[in-house]
């Protein structure tokens, strides 16, 4: 009787395993034909199509980072009996002052488009050693007359810290200056005072309010000379009020300084800049494949470097450079005169 019920138990208990492997093996092939919720809801398609960049997104992108900075030639300047080489410009009243070596100077008139100077006149303070490297405009106006004092950075190459002032006049189509005032610079004091001194000769450069006169330079001389100290050079900013125009002969100390920045240095060959609004805007390079054509700007505000300007299409070596309406003008020393959208030069 015992044998009997043992045997009626096993083959309950076989019929019992076989029922739930059945069950086991139809609840896997239900799961596996059915598809997730997951996978056919919108909301999940849409927010996958969302995070992963389609083909024409991807495309726009790279079009985005392949675009290039737009760089107008306006025009070719000849120099008439000028033999000396390009160097300082500013705009005025749609006219062009261009500044040559030694402090000689040709006048054009940009809106008629004419390459040729419609006049030619000597600095007052044109010398030998005057190497006119860069020149401002002011919103000064000396004594009625109706064209602005010129800031001229004067000299040469090396420990030169001097700005001569030109009173530029014009009579029936005849040009002629005279020089109303030398701005000098004494740094003896900089670094007592906190202020970090120039290796020699920067630009002086007058804001478009035409209540400050900046100064930009470098720790070190930026014609590959230093590059040693390379990683250890700095751009060098410095603030002063404008001087009055009635004092003959100003000398600017570390008393003076209203304010001062430097920061990072990433472009050799310093030639020469304009400070429009709050942005400081310099050109710097030979136009060589050494030292390419290059632009930088400054927040004067945040006092910090903006991203570069590319230039280095210009094979040419930038000399100065201007803002008028909205475009940033720059000459170079084939006489070429090239624009970009001021928009475009501060958004790099």
């Amino acid at each position: 009787m015992k044998k009997e019920i043992l045997a009626l138990c096993l083959i309950v208990s076989t019929l019992l395993l076989s029922a739930c492997t059945s069950g086991a093996n139809n609840i896997k092939e239900e799961t596996t034909a059915q598809p997730t919720e997951a996978s056919t809801s919108p909301d999940a398609t849409e927010a996958l199509s969302t995070a992963v960049p389609t083909d024409s997104e991807t495309t726009i992108t790279d079009e985005k980072e392949k675009e290039k900075l737009k760089i107008e030639k306006l025009i070719q300047f000849k120099k008439g009996n000028v033999t000396r080489s390009v160097q300082g410009m500013s705009i005025y009243g749609g006219k062009l002052f261009q500044l040559y070596h030694t402090g000689l100077c040709n006048v054009y008139d940009l809106e008629s488009g004419n390459s040729e100077p419609i006049a030619s006149f000597a600095l007052a303070s044109a010398s030998a050693d005057n190497h006119a490297n860069n020149c401002n405009f002011s919103n000064v106006f000396y004594k009625g007359n109706n064209i602005p004092l010129l800031y001229v950075v004067d000299g040469n190459s090396g420990d030169v810290m001097k700005c001569s002032v030109e009173n530029i006049t014009e009579n029936d189509g005849v040009y002629s200056s005279e020089k109303v005032q030398e701005i000098n610079l004494d740094q003896s004091g900089f670094e007592a005072a906190g202020y970090m001194k120039y290796w020699g000769w920067p630009s002086w450069l007058v804001s478009s309010d035409g209540e400050y006169l900046w100064l930009h330079g470098a720790r070190f001389r930026t014609n590959g000379s230093m590059d040693a100290y390379y990683n250890e050079n700095r751009y060098i900013i410095t603030k002063f009020r404008l001087p009055s125009a009635d004092r003959p002969s100003v000398v600017l100390t570390a008393d003076d300084v209203v304010d001062q920045f430097v920061t990072e240095y990433n472009v050799n060959f310093t030639q020469g800049g304009t400070v429009y609004g709050k942005y400081l805007f310099y050109t710097f390079g030979t136009g060589k494949e050494s030292n390419p054509s290059a632009i930088r700007v400054w927040d004067l505000e945040k006092k910090v470097l903006l991203g570069p300007v590319d230039v280095s299409e210009v094979e040419e070596e930038i000399e100065d450079c201007c803002v008028v309406g909205e475009r940033l003008y720059f000459i170079t020393q084939k006489s070429n005169l090239y624009y970009i959208d001021l928009d475009e030069a501060v958004s790099q």
